[in-house]
């Protein structure tokens, strides 16, 4: 009987080693990165501007060591950038993150004012594809680009709500008159590298050549965001943004965030309810 039970854990970390392995990456994988909010169109101005992009096949951004920063413009001004913000992922553990994942920001510049905006958002990356090392498993130089997006916008009173949901859909006859840019890395590899050059990360990618490649440009619309991520990023900029001597918006109520802990915290007892069960089944 004890034998039929020890045979039983050694099938479960069988499984449990094949999911793992599942979920390595597979090269040469593509990394795609958009910004899916806001979309070149009309809105009516707003409290708030989310700024939203996504990155596909996220789990090797860390190796990529992605960042975000933006400008965005008020055209035919001479008032010059309106506001900047950067979204740094340094500390985004990207193996236990869902995937597309979302990088964001707001801002309240856009509140009352009607006019054309331009944003002008910055990619910075890293790779280690020029490595000299003798050691092949391991990278002795690393590299660093930037490569710069464009997308214009207009606040127009009267026009649509300026609504994150609205990234969930895609209409045909708005998406063919929207030039959507966006870049990709073809990662061939990951080597170990020394964690203090990159962010804390311990391995880089290595890019198939060229290196440094034009952003694509296609006449479509960006990626549509799931429901479920419109509505995890618009509670966390909302709780941001209801706080503090000059709150924007009202705070939801304190039971719906109780709410996600006690789901978290039931997730997590199930999974070391798991591994007790499995442990005692091996031994």
């Amino acid at each position: 009987m004890f034998g039929s039970f020890r045979q039983l854990g050694r099938l479960l970390l069988l499984i449990l080693s094949c999911w793992s392995t599942v979920q390595a990456a597979i090269f040469p994988s593509i990394v795609e990165v958009h910004l899916v909010f806001p979309r070149n169109d009309t809105y009516t101005p707003s409290e708030l501007t989310p700024i939203v992009f996504a990155i596909y096949n996220s789990e090797l951004a860390g190796p990529l060591d992605l960042n975000f920063d933006y400008d965005i413009y008020q055209l035919h001004s001479a008032n010059g950038s309106t506001t900047s913000g950067l979204i740094t992922l340094k500390n985004v553990n990207f193996t236990n993150t869902s995937d597309p994942y979302y990088a964001f920001s707001f801002t309240n510049a856009f509140n009352a004012t009607e006019s054309e905006w331009a944003v002008v958002w910055n990619l910075s990356s890293g790779n280690c594809s020029n490595s000299s090392s003798i050691d092949k498993s391991s990278s002795s130089s690393l590299t660093y680009y930037n490569r710069i997006g464009l997308l214009e916008f207009t606040t127009k009173n009267g026009a649509q709500q300026l609504d994150l949901n609205m990234a969930t859909t895609a209409d045909a006859d708005t998406c063919a008159n929207i030039t959507d840019k966006y870049f990709t890395f073809n990662v061939t590899r990951t080597l170990r590298t020394n964690p203090d050059k990159l962010d804390g990360r311990e391995t880089c990618a290595v890019l198939a050549p060229p290196f440094q490649t034009s952003p694509t440009t296609v006449t479509s619309c960006p990626p549509t965001v799931a429901a479920s991520a419109v509505s995890s990023i618009s509670a966390a900029i909302t709780a941001k943004v209801c706080k503090g001597l000059h709150p924007v918006v009202s705070c939801p109520p304190e039971n719906a965030a109780a709410g996600q802990f006690q789901i978290k915290k039931m997730a997590w007892f199930k999974t070391a309810a798991m591994s007790w069960l499995v442990y005692r089944l091996v031994l």
